[in-house]
């Protein structure tokens, strides 16, 4: 905890990203919320209560499927929506009914296996706000969020805490996907760069990495 941000670190074995939680005066935010109901259980054993907003950086599993389990208002971009109700049509018996490169690529399966004894039991739940770009008042504690070019997926969201200064970027950074590798877009990266150098962050939360300073993250792309 740092300014009365909580972040629940990731877990390369699980998949499970960085949750991030905000609490204002009079709501608070949950950015991400896990994959699954052993994910979920982890993070309201964090949180305690279940927050008022949930903020979906992108569709994927970890990011996405925990959010049956909270009683909160869940936010996403358009495309996160639709590619959610895509997995939601679909009449899963097993793992690899969603595991494609336009669902849940490849490289997730053996996570969604450890997150569920029995894949029946997923249950995708809709957001219940598309929004594009917001501003939250979570009541003395304003929430910028964001609609960013990302190379990992269209639909990405970003959010800016402006009391902390804390950036919360998911893997809007990171390749995409394709079977079990990672492919660069260096356009697309180029810019997300160039739109989130003029957000005063001081910290950066990406989705499955350790937080880092404003110097450390740009420094890491100097050679771009």
């Amino acid at each position: 905890m740092k300014d009365d941000v909580l972040i629940i670190k990731y877990n390369q074995e699980t998949d499970m990203p960085n949750i991030c939680f905000l609490k204002g005066d009079t709501k608070s935010l949950l950015i991400d919320c896990g994959g699954g109901p052993k994910m979920a259980k982890c993070i309201k054993n964090k949180i305690i209560i279940d927050p008022d907003y949930i903020l979906l950086t992108h569709y994927h599993w970890d990011h996405s499927f925990g959010a049956p389990y909270y009683k909160s208002n869940v936010l996403s971009s358009a495309f996160t929506y639709n590619k959610l109700k895509e997995h939601k049509d679909i009449c899963i018996n097993n793992i690899d009914d969603i595991i494609s490169d336009n669902l849940e690529p490849l490289f997730c399966k053996p996570h969604l296996e450890l997150e569920y004894d029995n894949i029946k039991e997923l249950n995708i739940k809709l957001p219940d706000e598309i929004i594009e770009s917001k501003t939250l008042d979570l009541g003395n504690r304003i929430i910028d969020i964001y609609s960013v070019v990302s190379p990992h997926t269209e639909g990405s969201l970003i959010a800016y805490d402006r009391n902390s200064k804390y950036l919360f970027i998911g893997d809007a950074d990171c390749g995409y996907i394709k079977g079990i590798d990672f492919y660069n877009d260096s356009l697309k990266l180029y810019k997300f760069l160039n739109f989130i150098i003029n957000i005063p962050f001081k910290y950066i939360v990406k989705g499955h990495d350790d937080i880092k300073t404003r110097e450390e993250y740009f420094k890491e792309f100097n050679n771009l």
